[in-house]
This record gives structure tokens, sequence and C-alpha cells, in this order.
């Protein structure tokens, strides 16, 4: 009888232990699923800046991705001019689909911050390292005076993207008149 009671003891501990290995494995597969989901602009990788946008002079360029849009983080991309790249790393996502995010500003030397371009993209993340990319027609140009002329068209051409009344030649655009 004293040999059984002994067992018994033994069988409950290594089933307490057995159980507690257990919830520690699902802890830890929980967290690391979640951790390892990487979205990687790193050093060899980024985010293609359009080249229009890459011409601009007289001012400089802000570039935001919000990783998990709307409710993500914002985040200041790092840019690299020279390679046209903007690159930022966004960590601790779950592995699945995910809304990200970019809002490009340009901030001209005698005005304030214009916004230009903004895109969205659904990515299916997966464990691991994810790429992510823009095409030059996920961009959506903004037009915040209403003109028919974007942002960017505005800032080449020397007019000011928040006024309405703009005139650059002969030829009538919208409100604006454009040609040479």
């Amino acid at each position: 009888m004293v040999v059984l009671d002994v067992t018994q003891e033994k069988i409950i501990e290594i089933i307490k232990h057995a159980i507690a290995a257990i919830f520690l494995i699902l802890i830890s597969a929980c967290g690391e699923n979640r951790s390892s989901v990487e979205l990687g602009i790193g050093a060899e990788q980024g985010i293609s800046i359009p080249l229009a946008i890459r011409d601009l002079t007289g001012g400089s360029i802000n570039i935001y991705l919000t990783c998990g849009w709307p409710d993500g983080t914002r985040l200041a991309m790092e840019i690299d001019q020279a390679q046209g790249m903007a690159r930022a790393s966004c960590s601790g996502l779950a592995p699945e689909e995910t809304s990200f995010y970019l809002e490009i500003e340009f901030v001209p030397d005698t005005q304030e911050a214009v916004m230009l371009a903004n895109a969205t993209k659904l990515v299916q993340l997966v464990a691991g390292e994810n790429n992510l990319a823009f095409a030059e027609s996920d961009y959506v140009y903004l037009d915040d005076d209403g003109d028919n002329l974007t942002n960017l068209s505005e800032l080449e051409n020397g007019t000011d993207p928040k006024d309405p009344v703009c005139i650059i030649g002969f030829s009538i655009i919208g409100s604006c008149e454009i040609g040479a």
C-alpha cells in the first residue's frame, strides 16, 4: 500500500510538470509568432520614392509609414536620397492580413509642409521577414486647393498648392492656366 501512494505522488508530480511544460510551450509559441513577423525594409531593401517627388528641389521630403493602419504606429521613414529609397521596420506584427499606409510630404524652404501623395497596401504577413513595395499606380496624388492640379504639379510649376488661383502661361486646365 505504501508503494502505491509513492507511485501516485510521482504520477501527480509528473502530470503537473507535463501541464506546466505544455502551458509554457503554448505561451512561447504564441509570443514567438507575433514577434517573429517583421516587415523587412532593411539595408538592401526599401520603398522606392516616385521619381517626380525625388526630383523636387528647394525643400525636404518626409515619408511616414503606418503599420497596421488605421490604428497602428506611424513611423518616420529613413530616406536615402541617393538611392531614392525610404526604409523602416515594423516589428511585433501578427502573421495575418495587415494594412499599411504611406504618406509623402514635402517641406518647401519658403512654405509650410505640403502632403503630396499617399498609398495603402494590404499585405498577408507570414512568420519571418516580409517585404513591402508600392508601385507608381498605388499612389494617390493630392490636390489640396481643388484646382485640378496636384500639389506635386503646383510645386514643380512654382505655384502655391494651397491657393486655387494660379497662372502658369496661357492654356486653361481646371481653375489654373498652364502653357508656354
